[in-house]
């Protein structure tokens, strides 16, 4: 899944406003590991 949000970021890059729309999918991305990485980690810190 990771791998195809970021070949998402590859497509978005060659458009247009490709700044803004690559800062906002990087944040996105960014936004989704951290919550996969979280709620893989929970059960062992036991929260």
């Amino acid at each position: 899944m990771l791998a195809e949000t970021e070949g998402l970021a590859l497509l978005v890059s060659a458009g247009p406003n490709a700044e803004t729309e690559n800062k906002r999918l990087m944040t996105m991305v960014g936004r989704l590991r951290f919550i996969l990485r979280a709620n893989y980690l929970k059960p062992w810190i036991g929260a």
